[in-house]
């Protein structure tokens, strides 16, 4: 008898069991050391952990589920996600002690499948998901860039009010007629940001670039960051589903939008003149130094990307989500008017007004609460061994804020499922700022656009109310959210009437 016919004479249907057993008892003995005194959390299951769980609630249902076991354990638990364990925070003061005192621990990304396919790389660029000194650099490069461009100034100010008072336009064209305003304020708000970084708008019948806009909102609602290819090494490889395929697709017609504003940029450069914010990015490549590299090739393109991506659709979501909460709940659109026509009346609205709104003011922060574009923001991992609450949290753990939770927290916001701007001011009708209100996210990794998109909000917003009454059509309005990469509502009609 062979060694291999010995082998074989063993395998029973007895043997098979019990291995498979013994299996499943040293990979839960190996995962128990590796969680202990790690953070509770629900049962994990051998090898996949979580998934199964995760997998039952579905997209639709995640955020109320990690609310929940949030509730459930105290702000803070541990789930296991294929090959990663998974710490998650649903409490703000944790989330605090996390980014911000204990920042330097919790303060990269992690490496996930998904963004190694889009970019078609190992290493991952950019800085919405890079690491190290190429995202620091480019980080710094943004904010500095923003500002040059007008940002917290009169000059991005202008920018705003070209672009609002074309979509005034746009949308006069039907009024009293129920309209799907998406694609127009998706135009008008990426122009702002479009002006900035290739140092040009589009027109609205610009049918290649309006396709573009359709593109990327089919994109970003497509992301699942929870895709078991994200999670578990083994399943890379099978195909991809009809999610990926909108995203890569995506990905690439931006992509190719890019390249050909950065050659076109390229090819007519002077020195010495900054344009735009792809011209910036251009003379510090021509520099001699180390760094120049990380604004040249596949790290430009992938900058210039990112800056688009994500200073436009945010800041689409959130006025697409105004809109519809006005139309629902007229009352509270009426406050903002009466305010408005008394503080401002006909004229162009500036950042500078805002301290004498302070209704505006405390419905842009409910509807930034009631519809945060983020909920859950980019995952975390710990770069080494740490301590959160007494709990351990070990090197390559990663970390999942949970902004949805803080927003609907029961111990922040009285009644926080229900729509009310009052909740943002004092007795005596001052707006009162809430620390908690954390939609821009916390510590290293705080939007560096932020002072743009409040701008965008504040501007978009007042001359849209100045302007029009924004009705419901006979079909009540549907704030049921999209989950994607951002919190995006669904198409609808509304209407609008002039005042």
């Amino acid at each position: 008898m062979t060694i291999l016919q010995e082998i074989f004479s063993w395998l029973t249907i007895q043997t098979i069991l019990v291995g498979t057993l013994v299996l499943l008892f040293v990979l839960w003995v190996q995962n128990f050391s590796r969680c202990y005194n790690m953070p509770p959390g629900p049962m994990q299951w051998p090898i996949v952990g979580n998934l199964p769980s995760l997998a039952m609630i579905g997209k639709e249902n995640l955020l109320d589920y990690f609310k929940k076991l949030g509730d459930k354990y105290n702000g803070l638990f541990t789930i296991k996600m294929g090959d990663h364990l998974a710490v998650c925070i649903t409490d703000y003061s944790i989330m605090k002690e996390a980014l911000l005192k204990q920042g330097a621990c919790f303060s990269d990304r992690p490496s996930l499948h998904m963004m190694k396919v889009i970019q078609h790389s190992e290493t991952i660029r950019g800085i919405l998901f890079g690491n190290g000194r190429p995202w620091q650099l480019q980080k710094n490069f943004t904010i500095q860039s923003l500002r040059d461009e007008g940002v917290g100034k009169k000059t991005v100010e202008a920018k705003i009010q070209v672009e609002a008072r074309a979509l005034v336009s746009e949308l006069e064209k039907k009024v009293g007629q129920a309209q799907d305003p998406s694609g127009s304020v998706a135009m008008a708000v990426s122009n702002v940001i479009c002006s900035m970084i290739f140092g040009a708008r589009y027109e609205y019948n610009d049918a290649e670039f309006t396709s573009l806009l359709k593109t990327i909102n089919d994109m970003v609602q497509s992301v699942n960051w929870y895709d078991p290819r994200n999670v578990f090494s083994l399943l890379e490889y099978l195909p991809y589903p009809k999610s990926y395929n909108i995203v890569r697709n995506g990905q690439s017609q931006v992509s190719n939008l890019v390249v050909k504003e950065i050659e076109k940029h390229r090819k007519s450069l002077t020195v010495g003149e900054n344009r735009d914010i792809i011209d910036r990015a251009l003379h510090i490549s021509r520099k001699n130094g180390e760094d120049s590299k990380y604004f040249e090739g596949e790290e430009l393109n992938t900058l210039v990307l990112e800056l688009f991506l994500a200073g436009a659709d945010t800041s689409v979501q959130t006025l697409k989500w105004s809109l519809l909460l006005m139309a629902k709940y007229a009352e509270y659109q009426e406050n903002c008017f009466t305010e408005i026509n008394t503080v401002i009346g006909e004229r162009l609205p500036t950042m500078d007004d805002r301290a004498c709104l302070p209704i505006v003011e405390a419905t842009l922060s409910e509807i930034q609460r009631f519809r945060i574009v983020g909920p859950m923001a980019i995952t975390h991992i710990s770069t080494k061994d740490a301590t959160l609450r007494g709990f351990h949290i070990p090197k390559g753990t990663w970390v999942l804020p949970q902004l949805h939770a803080i927003m609907f927290d029961e111990k922040l916001w009285k009644d926080p499922n229900e729509f009310r701007p009052g909740r943002f001011l004092d007795s005596s009708g001052k707006f009162v700022v809430a620390d908690e209100l954390i939609n821009f996210g916390i510590g290293k990794w705080s939007c560096p656009g932020e002072a743009l998109a409040k701008a965008n909000h504040f501007i978009f917003f007042v001359m849209l109310i100045q302007k029009f009454k924004i009705l419901k059509t006979d079909v009540d309005v549907n704030l049921d959210p999209i989950l994607g990469t951002n919190w995006s509502p669904n198409s609808q009609n509304i209407m609008f009437s002039l005042r």
